[in-house]
């Protein structure tokens, strides 16, 4: 999660707040648990443990099935997709080693893997020069590519692509490189973002896989095409189906080899590498020996209209953001403990003592003075705060700093993207 809005749905239809029936814990590793939300929380491992054997969980395979076939329109199982997948890793496997003898080295794959990861001469400097470096290699990638779209497209978008580094505002929470479609009527072109805040993250060898990915003739290609459409409604001209769009993506990245591009055999490389643990001469090659070690995750805890309970401060634990219900005053403490709400302090209280990075405060009764509430709160966990509306907190990995919280943030950012980021890019 790169950053969290708030306010941006302040006006919701009848019914929708019975469908937030469960708390959001969005976890280190990215996965996502819903914690059932009673007031007063489970209050004993005994009622947790009867939830869990309720039946919510033995349907979870039945709801796997259903997301695979969202996400990719087939009716293959989860076996048959890791299957696939371990076919493209043989293959990747195999395009790697033949390029072995091209880049004049000598030795197993696992160690040719190794020796491209130390390679200095494939970063550009952590600086402006670099950073400038980078974007020319990029414009240069995107001219010779583009100029040769007529002889290999009967169709091409009216909007061009640009180029563009990803903002400091929201850098150190962005991903690598993303693609942000035009706008419908012709005013903002097609945008390529690349993240150059640690360019020990960027290496040059992947600067053209990249662009013929996220760029041409990959996603803007087919979103910008789709976008300029008269004759399909709303929903399919901004909707998609990831498989498809991150499927032509990744054929993009090859289509483009048999367009001429990649006249480097180290390129090349840059389009093959992939963090997947590969097997080589009976032994395994992990992501660690090749992309170095690895990052702690962000994590997020977001809990409804909640007082507070044993299984919000187990959740919450050493969370880089907490947002948690602040309804009252300290003053009347006792009706948020007979209604089942918080007061701010022991919202903050909670913060405090789960080791929380920031606590954001929410659900504030309109009848207190935000400001003398957030008074209270800070009292126990100063770095708390009450995000208004379009407010903004940017949540970056742990080694690039503190949650921030941004004012109007949300009137800053792009609109949305309308596929998500690769994995990986």
């Amino acid at each position: 999660m790169a950053g969290l809005a708030f306010g941006l749905n302040a006006a919701l239809p009848e019914g929708v707040e019975a469908a937030w029936g469960a708390r959001l814990i969005v976890g280190q590793d990215g996965y996502t648990d819903f914690v059932h939300n009673r007031q007063g929380g489970f209050g004993d491992g005994e009622a947790l443990h009867a939830w869990l054997n309720s039946g919510a969980w033995r349907e979870a395979r039945e709801n796997a099935e259903t997301l695979l076939k969202n996400y990719t329109t087939t009716s293959l199982s989860a076996d048959q997709i890791h299957e696939l997948g371990l076919q493209q890793v043989a293959r990747i496997h195999e395009e790697m080693s033949a390029l072995m003898a091209p880049l004049k080295f000598k030795g197993s794959l696992k160690q040719f893997l190794v020796f491209m990861r130390d390679r200095k001469d494939l970063y550009y400097p952590n600086g402006p020069k670099g950073r400038a470096m980078y974007l020319a290699e990029t414009q240069k990638a995107i001219d010779a590519i583009t100029a040769k779209l007529p002889d290999w497209f009967a169709t091409l978008p009216k909007a061009p692509l640009v180029v563009k580094p990803v903002e400091a505002f929201r850098e150190k929470s962005a991903g690598k490189a993303f693609y942000q479609r035009p706008a419908p009527d012709g005013s903002r072109p097609g945008t390529y973002y690349v993240n150059l805040y640690n360019m020990a993250a960027m290496p040059a060898m992947e600067v053209e896989a990249l662009v013929y990915h996220e760029g041409i003739p990959g996603h803007h290609l087919q979103l910008a095409v789709q976008t300029e459409l008269t004759n399909l409604p709303a929903f399919r001209k901004f909707g998609g189906v990831t498989a498809y769009s991150e499927g032509w993506g990744l054929y993009a990245e090859k289509l483009a080899k048999d367009m001429g591009q990649y006249p480097e055999p180290i390129r090349d490389f840059g389009r093959l590498q992939r963090g997947q643990t590969v097997k080589v001469d009976g032994s395994e090659v992990n992501p660690d020996q090749v992309l170095g070690e690895p990052r702690a995750g962000r994590k997020i805890v977001i809990t409804g209209d909640t007082a507070p309970c044993e299984m919000t401060r187990i959740a919450a634990h050493a969370a880089q953001l907490l947002v948690h219900d602040g309804t009252f005053a300290v003053e009347e403490s006792s009706r948020a403990a007979d209604t089942g709400h918080s007061t701010a302090r022991d919202a903050a209280q909670l913060a405090a003592d789960t080791e929380v990075q920031m606590l954001a405060i929410v659900h504030v009764s309109s009848r207190y003075n935000v400001s003398a509430v957030l008074k209270e709160a800070r009292e126990a966990f100063p770095n708390t705060f009450a995000p208004r509306d379009f407010d903004l907190i940017e949540i970056p990995f742990p080694e690039r700093g503190e949650p921030e919280l941004v004012q109007e943030g949300a009137k800053l950012r792009p609109e949305p993207q309308a596929e998500p980021a690769p994995a990986g890019d």
